[in-house]
């Protein structure tokens, strides 16, 4: 069993400009599908390797654990962490730095565990090729996107990638509209992104 939610594990990229190395597929359906494959031909052993968590937003896994605290504040996202110095493990720019704390603040868990505190700055004010900056704004298109009222089918035009046997694009949809929701509600929580992110 691997345990990622579906937001990291199916991975769409929040941008065009994110296809390829931004995206990284190790938690994937399809590869975890052919890993499968390739470990039951390789070991000859009958295996099955499942993520429980495949159609689950990251605020809907920690939900299931928020009471336990413990568990949560010893856990690491962040893209950065082998290269943080200090007291944190935790960069707070990164996408999955943003997704961590979208899913932690929507669960009313509040952690002092990132080295900048991206949600609090005034966007606007900094820099355009400031790696924070860029990444919540196109994480707040992203959320504006999953907030529309667009068909799936216009869904899937946009990701082609779900439509992969590996996925069902029905539910991977819903998740995504969900996360949609919780980040929006997040967001709703910082006055000073009203301007950048609705």
């Amino acid at each position: 069993m691997i345990a990622e939610n579906g937001q990291m594990a199916i991975h769409l990229p929040l941008t065009t400009g994110r296809i390829s190395a931004f995206s990284t597929h190790t938690a994937h359906p399809e590869f975890v599908y052919c890993m499968n494959q390739i470990l039951k031909n390789v070991l000859c052993f009958n295996m099955n390797i499942i993520n429980p968590f495949l159609y689950k937003t990251k605020a809907e896994v920690v939900s299931i654990l928020k009471n336990d605290f413990n568990t949560i504040e010893h856990t690491v996202s962040c893209w950065k962490s082998a290269r943080m110095t200090g007291h944190s493990y935790h960069c707070g720019e990164c996408i999955p730095c943003l997704i961590r704390r979208i899913a932690n603040e929507f669960n009313g868990i509040i952690l002092d565990e990132f080295n900048r505190d991206l949600l609090s700055e005034v966007i606007t004010n900094l820099d355009e090729n400031d790696s924070g900056r860029r990444n919540l704004l196109e994480l707040a298109e992203f959320v504006r996107f999953f907030e529309t009222t667009v068909s799936e089918a216009e869904i899937t035009e946009q990701y082609p990638e779900l439509l992969n046997e590996c996925i069902d694009a029905k539910r991977a949809i819903e998740m995504h509209r969900r996360f949609a929701k919780q980040a929006r509600t997040v967001f709703n929580n910082y006055k000073n992104l009203t301007s950048v992110v609705s």
